[in-house]
């Protein structure tokens, strides 16, 4: 459980125990974190032991997401980013056609990004890296160095019958997965 609480720490403990009584439910305090909202020192409160707050600008991975407060772009892209350079290792020793990297692409570099982005905007530059990692994976670098690209990226992302590779556009998927929080909130 994470819960950013202000200042009435009485009224979050409350609500917490009527939330495990009419629900049935225990929370684990050793699984559990708080964000301090204020700016004030953090509180000396700990409902149970385990339970810890968290600072301002730190980290901490939830349901696979990084939140916090205060956290540049760069805090919440960097775990993704690790996670599909370590992919890019592993399929970058294999011998694929330029179709195969396509699909290894959309169905295992991509797709681990496409939880994140269900509950997170992603800013520019965080889709430009990725459309980087991705571009010189289709080209076949094998190290990370700048592989001239064959095609442009509007022939890469355009579907097949249309005559493109058929790669899911990140920045268009992210913006796809936008409009899921106003069908959400309809």
């Amino acid at each position: 459980m994470a819960f950013y609480a202000n200042n009435n720490l009485c009224r979050v403990q409350r609500v917490i125990d009527s939330f495990c009584y009419a629900s049935g439910a225990v929370i684990n305090w050793n699984k559990s974190v708080g964000f301090w909202v204020s700016t004030t020192v953090n509180p000396l409160w700990c409902p149970q032991e385990g339970f810890q707050w968290i600072p301002h600008g730190k980290p901490v991975r939830y349901l696979g997401c990084q939140v916090g407060i205060n956290l540049s772009s760069e805090d919440h892209i960097a775990p993704l980013l690790l996670a599909i350079r370590k992919k890019l290792l592993y399929w970058n020793a294999a011998k694929l056609s330029l179709a195969g990297r396509v699909v290894v692409a959309n169905q295992v570099l991509l797709a681990s990004m496409w939880y994140i982005l269900s509950a997170w905007l992603c800013s520019r530059s965080a889709m430009s890296q990725v459309q980087r990692l991705t571009r010189k994976f289709l080209w076949g670098s094998k190290d990370g160095s700048y592989v001239r690209a064959k095609v442009s990226w509007k022939v890469i992302i355009a579907p097949k019958d249309e005559g493109g590779l058929g790669l899911i556009d990140p920045l268009l998927q992210c913006k796809a997965f936008l409009g899921k929080f106003i069908i959400r909130g309809l």
